[in-house]
């Protein structure tokens, strides 16, 4: 899949237009459908995907999402400040005049669907998917992160909240009682879920490691009000410093609490790695 940055002439393309914010499972049947009506007909797919440059909440970043577009299929991903498409004549041309799209692929409760048939736009609707009784949104999305529910944000999406970043030098403390960890840095804005301890998944060059991840403050070695994003890997040796890695969310453990020096914050790791295996193994 090709990721830019720009406005691209699409000749004719499907596509889809939206912030995709979480790609919960109603993002993901536009997706799908939009590369399977593009591959029966013999057309590129783009997704035209917004993001907020004012806004610090985005559950997905631009790379996130072109990391799962590319998974569902999509050919190309143009990465666009939602700011300046904002109103209807704005969005008109760019999917008209600067871009030449072939036809929308939406939900049915598409706010521009009206506009889109008056464009002369071709319109390809896609049920709502509904979980509960509710349609799925980023707002239910957005309430489980926020409260730290995380299998319940796994069943909206249909996948664990992740975040893809670069791992970079921490403070290097945990190798002196043995525990190595991987600092994790963000690309872009990110909604972090509430600080504590999850059980991870780490994804290294395609393949999967067990993991605990804290967010947040770290009490037991320093006092510095800094977050950080630090998951300590099971039965993992390798040198990954620079290297890009996606870390899943799937369980939440426990609150973060101060310990008594390493050597307890070592014990205390050993705990939450067990509970960890036994939970995701």
């Amino acid at each position: 899949m090709r990721h830019a940055d720009s406005i691209e002439r699409l000749e004719g393309a499907l596509a889809a237009v939206g912030s995709f914010d979480g790609i919960h499972l109603g993002h993901q049947a536009v997706l799908r459908t939009l590369a399977e009506e593009s591959k029966r007909q013999g057309r590129p797919s783009a997704v035209v995907s917004f993001f907020w440059e004012k806004s610090q909440e985005a559950l997905t970043t631009e790379l996130e999402k072109a990391y799962y577009m590319e998974k569902l299929g999509v050919d190309v991903m143009l990465s666009l400040p939602g700011e300046a498409y904002a109103g209807a004549e704005a969005l008109k041309e760019l999917l008209t005049e600067k871009m030449n799209v072939g036809g929308i692929v939406a939900g049915t409760g598409c706010p521009e669907q009206r506009c889109l048939k008056a464009w002369g736009i071709p319109w390809y609707p896609v049920d709502a998917v509904e979980i509960g009784g509710k349609p799925v949104t980023a707002a239910r999305v957005r309430d489980c992160l926020d409260g730290g529910r995380m299998e319940e944000l796994e069943r909206l999406c249909g996948h664990p909240y992740f975040m893809l970043g670069k791992v970079v030098h921490g403070r290097a403390l945990g190798r002196t009682v043995g525990m190595p960890t991987a600092n994790l840095k963000i690309y872009g804005t990110k909604r972090r879920p509430p600080n504590g301890v999850y059980a991870t998944r780490t994804y290294i060059e395609g393949k999967a490691f067990l993991g605990v991840t804290n967010v947040g403050l770290r009490p037991s070695v320093d006092d510095r009000d800094e977050i950080t994003i630090e998951t300590m890997l099971d039965d993992f040796g390798q040198d990954i410093y620079g290297e890009k890695i996606i870390t899943e969310f799937p369980l939440f453990l426990r609150e973060t609490k101060k310990l008594d020096g390493l050597e307890a914050v070592r014990r205390q790791v050993e705990k939450d790695m067990a509970q960890a295996r036994g939970s995701l193994l």
